[in-house]
């Protein structure tokens, strides 16, 4: 049962970067309200697939199992999200707040790519300081683990 509560807080963890600009009607982007919301809307079904995974891992799966979730379902989605976050146009004056959680969220998604081993082994969070910056800068559901 630990590896899979491992495994799901990773994953939720993860799910910190899952976010979706949504603009406005004029030029001058999202405001932060309106990317919060489409933020946690796309997080909340974000986390929907990681139970999925989740519950397709069952109750006691081996290290072995674990790991390999990580490698074939998490780790390409974390980096496939945090691209094209990364290529969201962000809400006019949060761009330095948001690079810096962006960067937290890399170095997250890093850590478990290096050593994915040693990712699920362990009971630290990878992405501890990226759910942390969700957090300040306002996401109810991305970052909440």
């Amino acid at each position: 049962m630990k590896k899979l509560t491992i495994l799901l807080t990773l994953l939720l963890a993860s799910m910190a970067m899952v976010a979706v600009g949504c603009g406005g009607s004029d030029d001058s982007g999202p405001t932060k309200e309106e990317y919060i919301a489409e933020a946690d809307k796309m997080c909340e079904e974000s986390n929907a697939e990681i139970i999925k995974i989740g519950k397709e891992l069952g109750t006691n799966p081996s290290d072995k199992e674990t790991v390999e979730a990580v490698k074939s379902d998490l780790l390409p989605e974390l980096e496939s999200r945090a691209k094209e976050l990364e290529a969201l146009e962000r809400p006019s004056g949060d761009e330095d707040e948001l690079e810096a959680y962006y960067q937290d969220l890399d170095d997250g998604i890093s850590t478990v790519a290096d050593d994915p081993e040693a990712a699920v082994a362990s009971d630290d969070n990878p992405f501890e300081a990226s759910d942390k910056a969700a957090k300040e800068y306002g996401f109810k559901v991305c970052g909440a683990s």
